[in-house]
C-alpha cells in the first residue's frame, strides 16, 4: 500500500523530545517524512546537534514504522549541502549553459561550445 509522504521543515532548535514528539504527531497519518532544513534552524546545519536530532527523528520513525528521508535544499541551490559542497573547491562550483557568442564568456572556464546549423539543429 501507498502512502503519503510529509515534507516535514525543520527550524528552531531541534530538541530531542520535541523531534521525537513531532514524529509521534505524525504515525497513523503519514507513510514517511522527508525531513527538509529551513529558515530559522539555529543550530549548524549538517553539525553535531542537527545529526543528533536526526538519530532521534530515525529512531523514533523506525520505532513507529515511518520511513525517513533527508531534502538536502537548505539554502539552495539543490545538493549544495547549504554552501558547503561549494567551499571545497571549484570542481563542485554549478555548471550552466548559456546562449551566447564566446566572447561573452568573461572570465568563465569554457566547459564545450555548441554551433547552431538551421533552426533546430545544434552541434557540438
Amino acid at each position: 500500500m501507498h502512502q503519503t509522504l510529509c515534507f516535514w521543515s525543520w527550524n528552531g532548535d531541534l530538541r530531542e523530545a520535541e523531534i521525537r514528539r513531532q514524529v509521534a504527531g505524525f504515525e497513523g497519518k503519514f507513510g514517511g517524512l522527508v525531513i527538509h532544513a529551513r529558515a530559522g534552524l539555529s543550530v549548524p546545519y549538517l553539525g553535531e546537534q542537527w545529526f543528533a536530532a536526526y538519530e532521534a527523528a530515525a529512531e523514533e520513525a523506525s520505532r513507529r514504522g515511518i520511513d525517513l528521508w533527508i531534502y538536502d535544499e537548505d539554502g539552495w541551490p539543490s545538493g549544495s549541502a547549504g554552501g558547503k559542497l561549494a567551499k571545497l573547491d571549484e570542481r563542485h562550483w554549478i555548471k550552466k549553459l548559456k546562449y551566447g557568442n564566446v566572447s561573452d564568456a568573461g572570465n568563465h572556464p569554457l566547459l564545450a561550445m555548441f554551433e547552431k546549423r538551421g533552426e533546430t539543429d545544434y552541434r557540438l
